[in-house]
């Protein structure tokens, strides 16, 4: 309990239902009332612990007292009543009113610093709700940018059908084109193959030509010499089938070359754009470093910014009721904040993976470039290779033509050598037929020969010298024919008058 004076009392404004205690004048007992009563010379007391008693007395100022010491004390003082009592109500009083000023002045200052706190916690609350709507629009525009990302999710996707439509298209003309190239080379193949057996046949027939023209070499020495124009001629067919297959292959050469030129220049191309993609990617990691950095340090700025609210927190004590609303917005806030995170995380996430699309695309882009580029190239050299079968074709139906027009001109002279061969041949028969007959004249004039001998008397001139005697037979010619082969001179047509002359010295 706290023993108080009358004026102290008084001062205090009891309501009704408080408890007050008294003394009586002889101090033996304690009365409880509800309405404070009024007595000089005895103290008052007040509702208050049991462990202290707040004795006012004239010789005694304010001094509190255990509760076992203080019955011993208030006998000897209780019922007495000296001149004094008013200086020291006044001294009380003004001591009271010491009090209430510094109550005053504190209540004021709490007052103000709890003022200062609300206002701390409406520029907080102002901030908070800032920072909401900083992220609320932070939301509209990620909602924004999550349709602008589905939109050009869907023109990739739609891209991506169109160019896997035309990368099918242009796979199916190029297999066609393949099967057409294999069909046109296989059916290229068959005629080579046709034009090599022709060939054959050619050269076997021209071997079967050179015996038969060696066989005859020593017949005709005109178609020895027309053999040997053909020959040169063939020569120089060959000389000039070789200088056109060296053309061929400078030609060739010149290809190979301008197309390793053009590779060496794309090769730069791709070494340029890799560089290029290097660079990109270095300022990209490095915009990345400055990102975490900037993030480290939002996390710190964030974190005193936490140790400065729980600061504050810790200093408002006293004003723990007018931030419970506070607490459940920051709470609802905070929900918010980490359902913003996650799905800040989550558009990250996505937006990693449209990235992740969006490069995939790029690279099936540059694949499908790079693709075109090798069916053009392809396309390219399928087209020059059929120019070239094309043009082999060409010489070859040219070649075919030109040896056909041989064959023909060999023919024809073969054809006029063997009708020469022929006249020849009818010229032999005759000239056969004609020494038959001679052979048969001559025999016909030995047989004539004899029967003149039989038939005829010889008659012998003698001379003196008996070496100088000749005898002469002149035999007539057979029927006086023109064909006449004898020594003597006549037309033949008196060779019946003509008889064997003897004569001396003839």
């Amino acid at each position: 309990m706290n023993l108080y004076s009358p004026h102290v009392l008084w001062q205090h404004e009891p309501q009704h239902g408080e408890e007050y205690y008294w003394l009586d004048g002889n101090a033996e007992q304690i009365h409880r009332h509800n309405i404070p009563l009024y007595n000089e010379a005895n103290c008052f007391i007040t509702d208050g612990s049991d462990e202290y008693y707040l004795l006012q007395t004239p010789m005694m100022h304010s001094q509190s007292l255990p509760y076992n010491q203080s019955s011993d004390l208030l006998h000897e003082t209780a019922g007495c009543f000296y001149p004094t009592v008013e200086n020291n109500m006044l001294e009380l009083q003004n001591e009271a009113e010491a009090n209430n000023l510094l109550c005053e002045q504190t209540h004021t200052n709490m007052m103000e610093a709890l003022e200062m706190a609300r206002q701390s916690l409406t520029s907080e609350r102002e901030a908070f709700q800032r920072e909401f709507s900083q992220m609320t629009e932070e939301k509209n525009a990620f909602h924004l940018e999550k349709e602008q990302l589905e939109k050009d999710r869907e023109v990739f996707e739609k891209e991506m059908a169109t160019t896997r439509e035309t990368i099918i298209k242009e796979m199916s003309d190029i297999q066609s084109m393949r099967l057409a190239f294999q069909t046109e080379k296989v059916s290229m193949e068959k005629e080579r193959e046709t034009f090599n057996k022709d060939l054959r046949e050619q050269r076997m027939k021209r071997k079967a030509f050179k015996t038969e023209d060696d066989a005859m070499a020593d017949e005709r020495r005109s178609f020895q010499i027309e053999k040997e124009e053909i020959s040169m001629m063939r020569k120089a067919y060959i000389q000039d089938k070789i200088g056109i297959q060296r053309m061929r292959d400078a030609i060739q050469k010149e290809d190979i070359e301008k197309e390793k030129q053009a590779f060496k220049k794309e090769l730069k191309e791709k070494c340029r754009r890799r560089w290029a993609f290097n660079a990109e990617k270095n300022a990209m990691c490095l915009e990345r470093k400055d990102f975490k950095k900037e993030k480290k340090v939002m996390a710190m700025t964030r974190e005193a910014f936490f140790q400065e609210k729980s600061d504050i927190q810790n200093m408002r004590v006293d004003v723990q009721t007018e931030k419970v609303n506070m607490d459940k917005e920051r709470e609802t806030f905070n929900q918010d904040l980490s359902e913003q995170r996650i799905q800040r995380e989550a558009f990250k996430a996505e937006d990693d993976a449209i990235d992740d699309e969006r490069r995939s695309f790029q690279i099936a882009k540059e694949d499908i470039a790079i693709m075109r580029k090798a069916y053009i190239q392809d396309k390219t050299h399928i087209l020059r290779t059929r120019d070239a079968m094309q043009l082999e074709k060409e010489n070859i139906e040219s070649e075919r033509k030109a040896f056909k027009n041989e064959l023909k001109e060999k023919c024809r002279r073969r054809k006029a050598f063997n009708a020469e061969k022929d006249a020849m041949s009818e010229q032999r028969r005759a000239f056969e037929m004609e020494k038959e007959e001679m052979e048969k004249a001559r025999n016909a004039c030995v047989q004539k020969k004899d029967d003149n001998k039989k038939a005829t008397t010889f008659s012998g001139v003698m001379m003196s010298d008996q070496s100088s005697f000749r005898f002469i037979s002149v035999w007539a010619c057979k029927n006086g024919q023109g064909n006449c082969t004898c020594s003597q001179k006549h037309d033949g047509k008196d060779a019946q008058s003509n008889q064997l002359r003897y004569s001396q010295g003839h």
